[in-house]
């Protein structure tokens, strides 16, 4: 089990008697999924999602730097993985964007596919979204 810390700027390990240890500090978490090779989680305030292998320390896998930023959440807040773990779902605190990221390699993700909010419903690509459908 993992615990995000936001306050202290902590993730932890809890083991099944209790206790608790730091495996990361001074990084912002604010949700994460747990995957065989690591640790994927959010941070709205950098805002990046960020990627911590087991035993080893976290990097940023996916900002506004390296994802086109017309797609990439402003606040990424939750993140998922899909039941056949290819993709990372990665949504906006306001619910106004979202992203997929494929892991690639242990600590690397591919950019997918962004979708926006920007009251026309569409793909940052200017794709269209129809009414009604999902990403």
């Amino acid at each position: 089990l993992y615990a995000a810390r936001n306050k202290e700027r902590k993730i932890s390990r809890i083991a099944p008697d209790g206790a608790q240890t730091v495996i990361a500090s001074d990084v912002g978490c604010n949700d994460l999924v747990a995957l065989e090779d690591g640790i994927y989680f959010t941070d709205p305030l950098k805002p990046a999602v960020w990627y911590l292998p087991h035993g080893g320390e976290p990097t940023v896998v996916a900002s506004g730097d390296n994802v086109d930023a017309r797609s990439f959440p402003g606040k990424p807040n939750g993140i998922a993985v899909t039941p056949d773990k290819r993709f990372l779902v990665v949504v906006d605190a306001t619910g106004r964007a979202t992203v997929l990221l494929r892991p690639s390699t242990a600590g690397r993700t591919e950019h997918r596919c962004g979708w926006r909010d920007d009251g026309q419903r569409r793909f940052a690509a200017g794709r269209n979204l129809a009414w009604g459908s999902s990403v």
